[in-house]
This record gives C-alpha cells, structure tokens and sequence, in this order.
C-alpha cells in the first residue's frame, strides 16, 4: 500500500528529517514503486559477494556511505572495500543519519560534484 511504501522510504531510505524528497518527488517515487511492486516479476541473478571481482579494482575508488543504513550497514561496506580494494581507495565519507538513500542525499551530491570533479579526468590521462 502506499503508507507502507512512504514508511519504508522514511525508516529505511530517507530518513526523515534529516534526508528527504520534495512533496512532489516523493510522491512520484511511491507512485512508480507500487506500480513496480505490483508488476514486479524475479527472474534476475540473485545478489552474490563480489570480493575476488572487487580485487581486481584499479581505479581510485570514493566510497560513499550513511551511518545509518540498515540494508547495507556501512561498518561492513567499509570493512570490505578497504579489504578487497586496498590502494585503490581514494576517501571514504560517512554521512551521519542518512539512511540507504544517499545516491539523492544532497551533502553527498555535492562531495562528488565539488570533491571528485576533475578527478576522472586526471586518472584517464595517466592512464
């Protein structure tokens, strides 16, 4: 039901207050995952812990986590990508109270844009 879906985006995505969508936003959000929800049919490969596939990262790697998310606890992404990336982490960020939901956290848009811009650039002419 639509309350069920703004709950878990509230508790489990977003956050409120301190992580949110506009009014708007929001709206079109749970409208598109009760459509997804209802139609939604699993024929897809099953999530798998990619360890050996992550050592073979050479590219600087930004890793961008909230504290609070309960699907991907960040104690554990960061646990792993320090272990199975090594060299090629470049930072790690840890957003306080932001849930699963950071790729819209503004704060975090805004580390990428001002942090990593230009970045891209400089590892592909080294390369």
């Amino acid at each position: 039901s639509p309350a069920n879906i703004r709950k878990f985006l509230d508790e489990v995505i977003f956050g409120k207050p301190h992580h949110s969508l506009s009014p708007r936003a929001e709206s079109l959000l749970v409208e598109y995952l009760e459509l997804a929800l209802k139609r939604y049919k699993d024929h897809t490969d099953k999530p798998y812990y990619m360890g050996n596939q992550l050592n073979d990262v050479k590219a600087p790697t930004y890793l961008i986590v909230g504290d609070g998310d309960i699907l991907l606890p960040f104690e554990k992404s960061v646990r792993n990508a320090r272990k199975h990336l090594g060299e090629a982490i470049q930072d790690v960020v840890v957003f306080e109270n932001v849930r699963h939901g950071i790729e819209c956290y503004p704060p975090a848009m805004e580390y990428i844009d001002r942090g990593l811009s230009g970045q891209v650039e400089n590892w592909i002419e080294r390369k």
